[in-house]
């Protein structure tokens, strides 16, 4: 009780978060470093900008993951939702229907989604992964069936479905990580890390905990239908509605090694940023020096989650320590 009632009133773990994003800047910086000096790009300035471009469009995906994660909740669900925005706009595109019209009624069906998901887990106690694998399976499915059947295998968007606002997604992808900081300074966000520390002992401080757990599926399911935009309008300029498989196993990874606690109740956007920096940095680096097994990218991603994981226990332990 004490340790929730503390939180409330504000304590921040600013050291740890300095730290653990020096850390990760030394990691950018190195390996962009090894991507200069191997000759993938003759300038470094260069070899950086290409990294943080490829990582925008993942970066509102790891947000939503790290925030759900924060709340001690996994969501596996966006496979499915990436494929499904896709064909959606595919769809509407066909039918020759206004992109605007396209966006605003893919964007009140993911939001439906996200609340059901979250209203199942939250108010009738569902299990996360359990539910949310089980409709990233469904809504993948269902999407290749449609394409199949419905599109017809027609990816590319025409000009009218390329939006001008989708070419400025730096500026997208700092005012949503500048919204999460923002976030943090309120009275709601105290809240939310309080359940994602200890649910039962929030209950006990008369806070709406199921309200608070239903909040960031609704914010992940938003999160990860921009992520899916930002790389149907801005990168391919076509549709693929295989383009989500596996992105949910690499947006829980850029959130883990962001340092997002799995048991809960911590949360910092800018570490995930730089997260999917170095996430994007050293595949380009994997991708273009043949010498480096391609095996090695895995091997690399998976130590830092271990790493990483390591060092969030012992921050933990050393939280829990002090009076």
């Amino acid at each position: 009780m004490i340790k929730i009632n503390n939180l409330l009133n504000g304590n921040k773990n600013i050291l740890w978060e300095l730290s653990h994003g020096i850390i990760l800047f030394i990691l950018i910086i190195i390996t962009n470093s090894l991507s200069y000096y191997s000759g993938v790009q003759t300038k470094f300035i260069p070899t950086f900008t290409v990294s943080i471009s490829n990582a925008l469009p993942y970066v509102p995906a790891a947000l939503g993951a790290g925030y759900v994660i924060s709340s001690k909740e996994i969501d596996l669900s966006y496979a499915g939702v990436f494929s499904f925005s896709t064909l959606l706009i595919l769809l509407f595109q066909n039918s020759q229907q206004s992109v605007y019209c396209a966006l605003l009624t893919v964007f009140i069906l993911i939001l439906f989604i996200g609340f059901l998901v979250g209203y199942s887990i939250s108010f009738l106690g569902v299990n996360s992964i359990i539910l949310t694998l089980g409709l990233s399976f469904f809504l993948y499915g269902l999407s290749f069936y449609i394409n199949r059947n419905v599109v017809k295998g027609v990816y590319s968007l025409t000009d009218s479905y390329k939006l001008p606002f989708f070419d400025h997604i730096e500026v997208i992808v700092l005012l949503l990580i500048l919204f999460f900081y923002l976030l943090r300074f309120t009275r709601y966000w105290k809240y939310h890390i309080a359940v994602g520390l200890n649910q039962d002992a929030a209950r006990l401080c008369n806070l709406r905990t199921r309200i608070i757990k239903l909040m960031p599926f609704l914010i992940s399911s938003i999160l990860c239908l921009l992520s899916a935009l930002l790389l149907l309008f801005y990168y391919s300029g076509g549709g693929d509605v295989g383009t989500g498989k596996g992105i949910e196993l690499v947006v829980i990874a850029i959130a883990l090694i962001g340092g997002t606690k799995i048991t809960g109740g911590y949360f910092q956007p800018v570490n995930i940023f730089l997260a999917a920096i170095l996430w994007c940095s050293f595949h380009t680096l994997v991708t273009f020096i043949k010498e480096i097994p391609t095996e090695f990218y895995q091997l690399f991603v998976g130590l830092l989650i271990i790493i990483f994981s390591f060092i969030s226990s012992y921050q933990s332990k050393k939280i829990r320590r002090e009076p």
